[in-house]
Order: C-alpha cells, then structure tokens, then sequence
C-alpha cells in the first residue's frame, strides 16, 4: 500500500443550494440523507437498516418514481 499515490487534493465544497439540486438529481430523499449518508459521514459506519421493505417495484407502481428505482 504504500507504493500507492494518494492525491493531495481539496474535496469540493457545495453551497446548500448546490447541495440540494445534487440530491434531487441522484435521486437521494431527505430520509435517506437524515438517517443513512449523515451517519456515515459524521462515524464512517454503515448504519443497520430494517431487512423488510414493502414499497412496489418502480415498473409495477401506478406513481412517478426516481429514475435509480428501475
């Protein structure tokens, strides 16, 4: 590992409202972001997370859905 080049670069900062159009255009809901990216942001821990989901398949629902739930 320590052949390996690490690049000293600054990692880019956003504007809240760069943010928040970043979000919305990678699909991420505001629930995801509070509970699972935060969380592994502030400890570098994925959290745990309920084994059961019960939302319809993107294909099968009657709703306008995100283009990453196909």
């Amino acid at each position: 590992l320590k052949d390996l080049k690490i690049p000293n670069q600054d990692v880019p900062r956003y504007s809240k409202e760069e943010c928040t159009k970043l979000q919305k255009a990678f699909g991420y809901a505001y629930e995801e972001v509070k509970t699972s990216i935060l969380n592994m942001a502030k400890t570098g821990a994925e959290g745990i997370a309920a084994m059961g989901i019960d939302t319809p398949l993107a294909v099968l629902s009657h709703k306008n859905q995100p283009l990453f739930g196909y």
